[in-house]
């Protein structure tokens, strides 16, 4: 259902965090787990709100995520609020780019990537992939990164990848 997601891009210019906020609602009765697809990346992922981790996994040719272990099993329409944070190693590689992939539907999309210190992009793109491992964008939009940061506001996706790139 509902997603929010901020990135925060570091005075090096390396990824440091993402904080995701979202409403899950379950397909089917007996729900007891979200999977998380996350960056290859991460360091830790702590769960703030609605659950714990769970087992993590590698699969697809280099995509990986962890269970989120739900609070409580949801049957068929009820929902939940997860909460988490996701940080990154401080000698991470520069970043250049973030991505959503949304396989369910989620609805209210607001993703933002802030940049903090002096190292701000050039230019920049808000982007579709096909795949989470796309090496280009099958359509992107120049936007401004005003005041440091870049928004985008999506009244949903589904089976998609969605995010920024910038120079």
């Amino acid at each position: 259902m509902n997603l929010i997601e901020r990135y925060e891009v570091g005075p090096t210019g390396a990824l440091a965090s993402r904080h995701t906020s979202q409403v899950i609602r379950a397909a089917e009765d007996g729900v007891t787990a979200y999977f998380f697809n996350h960056e290859p990346d991460a360091a830790s992922i702590e769960v703030l709100h609605g659950g714990r981790l769970g087992k993590r996994y590698e699969y697809g040719g280099g995509l990986l995520g962890v269970e989120i272990m739900l609070c409580d099993p949801l049957d068929r329409s009820d929902v939940a609020l997860l909460e988490y944070r996701t940080a990154f190693s401080p000698d991470s590689s520069r970043a250049m780019e973030v991505r959503r992939p949304a396989f369910a539907r989620a609805e209210n999309v607001s993703l933002s990537v802030r940049f903090a210190g002096e190292r701000r992009p050039l230019k920049a793109w808000t982007c579709v992939w096909d795949d989470p491992l796309g090496e280009q964008p099958v359509k992107e939009e120049s936007v401004g990164p005003g005041g440091g940061s870049l928004y985008r506001f999506l009244p949903y996706i589904e089976e998609t990848v969605v995010g920024f790139r910038w120079q």
